[in-house]
């Protein structure tokens, strides 16, 4: 029984679509272009707006980090709906630090107090409209 699909067309499928692998870096990685097959459906790769205030630098950033009683986040959005949120390690939202409408693109900042934090490692997840990224932060 003949094969229907060359198994690099799957791969590439999947680097497309669901590791949002650019048609360059797929020549790289398979050493020659191949089609891309209807195995996903969706893609969950995003239109990649190299203006946009997420291609440029770090989203969130806070210092110091480690910190002990206190530490200031600054985090860029690009305007619309935006939530900072404090997780544990295992991915438990313990604070909602910012729910907010922007009507701007820009730079924002948020104290965070460790009173009531134990030691250890926890992380930032910033989500503006359709984006997230995550930070590690330390609490000594």
């Amino acid at each position: 029984m003949p094969y229907q699909f060359d198994f690099r067309s799957v791969y590439n499928t999947i680097l497309q679509n669901w590791f949002c692998v650019s048609a360059t870096a797929e020549i790289e990685i398979l050493l020659k272009q191949f089609p891309t097959i209807p195995l996903i459906n969706a893609s969950v790769c995003g239109i990649k707006d190299k203006n946009s205030v997420f291609a440029k630098e770090a989203l969130i950033y806070n210092y110091p980090n480690p910190f002990t009683n206190m530490t200031k986040i600054e985090f860029k959005t690009s305007g619309g709906i935006t939530s900072l949120q404090l997780l544990n390690g295992e991915g438990t939202v313990i604070q909602i630090l910012v729910e907010a409408t922007y009507s701007f693109a820009g730079t924002n900042s948020y104290n965070l107090y460790g009173a009531g934090l134990s030691s250890g490692v926890y992380y930032l997840r910033l989500q503006n409209i359709d984006k997230t990224f995550i930070k590690a932060i330390v609490k000594m």
